[in-house]
């Protein structure tokens, strides 16, 4: 009895002590994750000199970003529908394809549209026009990067944009879009937390019995 008490000890103590090498070996493993951030990816339309700054994790490799400026058409009589209230503007279909396919980012990513000289940079507010024809309101921020002003703003979908004077609640209906909100993903207490607890238990009942055993055989 005795001789299973003391192997059974040796064995818990050889746990206490493997356990938390792995610990140290899967800490380790998530530093080298964390030490490789997302490489920063930009993407500029040469035609409209639209720009998009992402991450690799955000949009696929050798993904296009297409910009079209609207001045006709269906999709065009949509904006005028939709921002009646407002008299200065300018409309882009922007989407992104990869593999010739249409694609959408992966998170937020930021758009930064060059600012028409007609529209006065201290009343500029963004628009997408979704496909009911809601409108969704996105503040801009304005900079100038090599002498050329840009509206910029972030967004996680891609569709008719419009940069134009800021509404006010007569103007049109507008829907605010909903903040980005950043959720953590939280793991539970680690597996070998918990196997070192028990393995502690064990080896504290196994002297707590070996230690009456011998109390009695005195």
């Amino acid at each position: 009895m005795k001789k299973i008490l003391t192997s059974g000890i040796i064995l818990s103590l050889l746990l206490c002590i493997i356990l938390p090498a792995n610990a140290v070996s899967d800490k380790n493993a998530v530093a080298e994750q964390v030490a490789a951030p997302p490489a920063p990816v930009t993407n500029v339309n040469k035609n409209t000199g639209i720009k998009l700054d992402a991450t690799d994790s955000q949009v696929p490799a050798g993904a296009t970003l297409v910009a079209e400026k609207i001045t006709s058409g269906t999709a065009f009589d949509n904006v005028k529908a939709a921002l009646s209230g407002i008299k200065n503007y300018t409309a882009f279909n922007i989407s992104l394809t990869s593999d010739g396919t249409s694609v959408q980012p992966n998170g937020n990513v930021k758009i930064s549209i060059p600012v028409p000289s007609e529209l006065n940079t201290s009343n500029l507010s963004v628009y997408r026009i979704d496909a009911a024809n809601v409108v969704i309101t996105y503040p801009a921020t304005i900079a100038t990067v090599d002498g050329i002003k840009y509206a910029s703003f972030e967004t996680d979908h891609f569709s008719t944009y419009v940069l134009g004077d800021a509404l006010t609640p007569a103007d049109a209906s507008s829907n605010a879009e909903n903040p980005a909100t950043n959720t953590t993903h939280k793991t539970g207490t680690a597996w070998y937390i918990y196997a070192a607890a028990g393995v502690i238990i064990i080896s504290i009942i196994g002297i707590a019995i070996f230690s009456r055993s011998r109390n009695q055989n005195k």
